[in-house]
């Protein structure tokens, strides 16, 4: 979606980016393109990027479309049983040969609930759950961490005494939600991940990307006058970074750009970097390739961007890793199976921590 004095256009191009040769392409596809639209979801299952519901110029949609990768053609689901209704702001997240649904928003209405679309038979269910469920949100992110699937931010003003402010981001900042739920898909149980030390800000609009131990969490909006800072909080312990290979002082900082959530206290700590931070933004895509997290675009608040950012996991790439690496798992391998996490389970009257 881009913006012009006129307002916004609504698109519905496909662009590629070779990795190798560092350009972009754009395929000439075959079949019928979904309807221009912004806020979809997208996940990759197999050789096909599969897409559903968005927002266009004048409605959001419920249609599932996929565009198979090999031949660049298009196809629209068929799905038996009842689709999820139209929204956008949700996310999609693929665990085997399903696809999980949650959360949205259309028309002034949010959702906080959860879809399934069984790939194999192509039918919509609405699966069973237990434990606290998340409050209804938009915007917010999720990943896959073996059986676990975790939600990340976002934001809702379903509850009235929040509908009724006005449009002031200090009276707004209990609509943006900064807590982490998840959904154990073997029992189906909603649990909330209790941390420790001062969490990152809420946020919107934000993208969450697993990288080996680390979830990187990205941008998003706060309802401050520009987009919120990047961070990142760690699934397991981090490997010990080699003394000798770290820059020297005068080229470490340690900012708000980049935190690490310690698996050993459930401690927000801050990380350091390296390197000119990119521009605030959100709405942007984060695809981890390897210990590069490759993000583009998004909005800064005033325009939209369409530069590409390369995040590079030093501790992961000293060990020899680099883009395409066939050891490395996939994220929702066995190897974060056995993942645990500190959980509360008990009712704890809503997502927004204090």
């Amino acid at each position: 979606m881009l913006s012009l004095q006129a307002g916004f256009i609504y698109l519905n191009d496909t662009h590629i980016l070779d990795i190798d040769e560092n350009t972009w392409t754009v395929p000439r596809c075959r079949g019928t393109a979904p309807l221009p639209r912004y806020s979809h979801s997208a996940a990759l299952v197999g050789s096909r990027v599969v897409y559903f519901g968005g927002k266009g110029k004048d409605s959001c949609f419920r249609d599932l479309h996929a565009l198979d990768t090999s031949n660049y053609t298009w196809f629209q689901g068929p799905s038996s049983g009842g689709a999820p209704s139209a929204r956008h702001g949700h996310t999609a997240n693929l665990h085997g040969t399903r696809l999980f649904v949650f959360g949205g928003t259309c028309s002034g209405k949010y959702f906080g609930d959860l879809h399934c679309l069984d790939l194999a038979s192509m039918a919509w269910s609405c699966p069973a759950t237990q434990g606290p469920k998340p409050t209804p949100r938009c915007g917010h992110a999720a990943l896959l961490a073996g059986e676990s699937l975790l939600i990340h931010g976002g934001f809702c003003m379903d509850s009235p005494d929040i509908a009724t402010k006005d449009n002031s981001g200090d009276l707004l900042k209990n609509a943006y939600c900064n807590d982490v739920r998840v959904l154990d898909l073997s029992r189906m149980l909603w649990s909330r991940l209790r941390t420790h030390g001062s969490p990152p800000t809420g946020r919107f609009s934000h993208t969450a990307t697993l990288s080996e131990d680390d979830a990187v969490i990205f941008g998003g909006w706060g309802g401050n006058s520009a987009p919120a800072p990047g961070v990142a909080f760690a699934l397991r312990g981090k490997v010990a970074e080699d003394e000798e290979k770290e820059p020297s002082a005068s080229q470490e900082q340690t900012c708000e750009y980049c935190w690490t959530l310690r698996t050993s206290d459930m401690q927000w700590v801050a990380n350091r970097y390296v390197g000119a931070p990119p521009t605030k933004r959100y709405g942007h895509t984060a695809t981890a390739i390897g210990p590069h997290l490759i993000i583009f675009g998004g909005w800064d608040g005033g325009k939209p961007l369409n530069d590409v950012v390369v995040l590079r996991d030093r501790s992961v790439a000293e060990r020899g890793e680099d883009f395409f690496d066939g050891d490395s798992p996939a994220p929702g391998a066995s190897e974060y199976a056995e993942e645990e996490f500190e959980l509360e389970t008990a009712e704890d009257g809503g997502g927004y921590p204090a």
